[in-house]
């Protein structure tokens, strides 16, 4: 149990016990910060909250310690430990002191529900897969997070060279957390307790804001369901299990929009796995939502302080959702309310940008100096409107008569209003985004493209379903019967979906290979690279495979040269940064070099002066080039897995 994994059903049950592990101490993080502002279900919620706030926490002493926290095993670990010791020894005390046990409410046992039923719908991979790995930007997010394993102060690039970061980094920081705290961890590792703590999250802040709606239970469950579990009906046209791996094949809607593995419109698909940064950020949004609710019902300062926080850690993570939750804070900062306009600007929007700011701040400045540039070469998923009628299912129909009937308390009830406001700004940003580029250079064309947006608008007709779940059920109090029966019927309509694509992406990424076998901790050429997590180490590989890109993810090693997934011609190594090849060793002096130090090329001596150049540290070259001048005097070692030839010139790593 805690060594390293053997296979997926040991790396799953490790993974149930660290998720367990921090929703707990994420809800004794939230009580013991908010304290009796809220109830315990309102601190499940923010569980996943505290969790980021962790991690944001985390990741500020790493860089401010030039990479020690995360570089190292035990940071991490004693102060998870100590924190947990504290937090909890704290809430015992405090029971005690007001004489109170611990009582599970029916509220607690319905959200324990809810997370075991997302946990069977959503994360079967966990159990039966390993590693949780679909390809493309997965690898990337893997490598960057691995950086910081290697002592790296935030995640920076695929190539040597000082090159500042240029994509959020909390998302990282809490996968590198993770892997901390496993056995041998590695980002791999860490993907299976993050997908069940991101599933976790959502439910638990969706049921925890649905049941402040309106203050009733059946609401709670509701948003849950909505917002976190339904599907489309694309699974009256299955004939097996199956799922929509690539959205942009000729056949991506032949289930009418429905089972999309990543870019479906329907953001309950977000908790596939595995969990991508705007996820995570939809995740933490959530949790605002919940957290500017009840501040502003309450006038309490503190929670909405509180919501501006967690607003601004999801800028840390994901750009869509900050930007959309930013359009909600200063929505409600305008509308009538008692507290003054100034009072909620300062303790929302102000928190949210100071926090966001973090990451936003450096950005800014860097590309004033380097530029940015588009990384953008796949077309945009666009849905005809009936696959996006047929891709949410049974929310649509709910949602319109949950507008229809709160439509005249928008103004007057403040959960109507932070639903409608959220409906209204995701509306906004789909019909705006394609003006992004033209307004901001066609460097910014990623976030002007609306299938980013439109997970969101469902979002808020998911809120909406859920209010109108409410009124139906308050209509048919008293038929019991039906109510029960339509329940039911709802239930068997919004599951089937994300239970047969979850299944099928099991069997199409069953985890063979290389990854796999080195997650196993066995004897491969991964681990013969990088015997254990950590090392800022320096590789030159052959190109033209996927073995420069699995090493690449497997251990954040920078690269002499490297191509990735989607890369744009002129930036194999997908910089943002358009002046960064002229500040580092441009790009055919790297593909030059790079064939020289895997091909043996020259005499020994002009070959390690090439290699020193970069501080390479590992070469890996093929058989055929066993025999160059440029390897004499080096001794290779031999995986048994890839007829390759691993040459170690020093030790990092090791």
């Amino acid at each position: 149990m805690f060594e390293v994994p053997a296979s997926a059903a040991i790396a799953g049950l490790q993974a149930v016990v660290v998720a367990a592990l921090f929703l707990t101490l994420g809800y004794l993080i939230s009580d013991a910060l908010l304290g009796r502002r809220v109830d315990a279900v309102t601190h499940w919620g923010l569980a996943f909250a505290g969790v980021g706030l962790f991690a944001l926490v985390l990741i500020l002493a790493h860089i401010a310690t030039s990479g020690s926290v995360f570089g190292q095993v035990w940071p991490t670990r004693v102060a998870t430990a100590a924190l947990f010791l504290l937090l909890s020894t704290r809430k015992l005390l405090s029971l005690r002191s007001a004489g109170r046990r611990w009582r599970p409410r029916t509220d607690g046992w319905v959200a324990l529900v809810l997370v075991i039923v997302a946990w069977f719908v959503w994360c079967s991979p966990v159990m039966r897969s390993m590693p949780l790995d679909v390809g493309g930007d997965v690898a990337l997010h893997a490598g960057w997070s691995s950086q910081l394993l290697n002592g790296e102060t935030t995640p920076s690039a695929t190539i040597t060279g000082e090159i500042p970061n240029f994509y959020p980094w909390l998302s990282h920081s809490i996968m590198a957390m993770l892997a901390r705290i496993l056995p041998e961890g590695r980002t791999y590792h860490a993907m299976a307790p993050l997908q069940l703590l991101q599933v976790a999250g959502i439910v638990l802040a969706l049921f925890a804001l649905g049941r402040a709606l309106t203050r009733r239970l059946s609401t709670g469950v509701a948003a849950s369901l909505f917002g976190g579990l339904t599907g489309g009906f694309g699974f009256f046209a299955l004939r097996k299990l199956d799922v929509v791996l690539n959205p942009r094949a000729e056949d991506a809607f032949r289930y009418f929009g429905d089972l999309f593995h990543h870019r479906s419109y329907n953001a309950a698909f977000g908790q596939m796995t595995p969990a991508f940064p705007r996820d995570i950020a939809l995740t933490l949004t959530v949790a605002f939502l919940l957290l500017v609710m009840v501040g502003l019902r309450t006038k309490s300062k503190p929670l909405l302080a509180a919501s501006g926080v967690t607003l601004g850690m999801a800028g840390l993570t994901g750009a869509e959702s900050f930007y959309v939750g930013l359009g909600v804070a200063v929505f409600v900062c305008l509308v009538p309310n008692e507290m003054a306009r100034w009072k909620r600007a300062v303790t929302v929007v102000v928190p949210a940008l100071a926090v966001a700011a973090l990451w936003f701040g450096p950005q800014v400045a860097t590309m004033l100096r380097l530029s940015y540039q588009n990384l953008t070469v796949v077309t945009p998923v666009n849905y005809p409107p009936t696959a996006i009628v047929m891709s949410l299912g049974v929310t649509t129909p709910f949602a319109l008569w949950g507008a229809v009937r709160w439509r005249s308390r928008a103004l007057s009830d403040t959960g109507a209003l932070v639903v409608l406001a959220w409906t209204v700004v995701s509306c906004g940003a789909v019909l705006a985004s394609s003006a992004l580029p033209a307004l901001l250079g066609e460097s910014f064309e990623a976030i002007g493209r609306s299938h980013r947006y439109w997970p969101l608008v469902s979002l808020g007709l998911a809120l909406f379903a859920a209010l109108g779940a409410t009124e139906l059920l308050d209509a048919l109090a008293n038929r019991r019967g039906v109510a029960l029966a339509a329940s039911a019927l709802t239930v068997a309509l919004a599951l089937p979906s994300p239970i047969v694509a979850s299944l099928a992406l099991s069997e199409a990424r069953s985890g063979k290979g290389l990854l796999k076998v080195a997650l196993q901790g066995k004897d491969s050429f991964l681990n013969l690279i990088a015997p254990r997590p950590g090392g800022r180490c320096v590789i030159a590989g052959p190109t033209g495979s996927n073995i420069d890109g699995l090493t690449w993810s497997y251990t954040g090693y920078r690269n002499v040269f490297l191509t990735t997934s989607n890369a744009r011609p002129g930036n194999p190594g997908r910089l943002r940064w358009d002046r960064m090849y002229r500040a580092t060793t441009p790009i055919r002096k790297r593909r030059r070099d790079n064939a020289i130090l895997t091909r043996g090329l020259f005499d020994s001596e002009r070959w390690r002066a090439i290699a020193d150049e970069y501080g390479v540290d590992v070469v890996v070259a093929r058989y055929s080039a066993l025999g160059s001048p440029g390897f004499a005097g080096l001794e290779p070692d031999y995986p048994v897995d890839v007829p390759l030839a691993v040459f170690r010139l020093t030790d990092c790593g090791t």
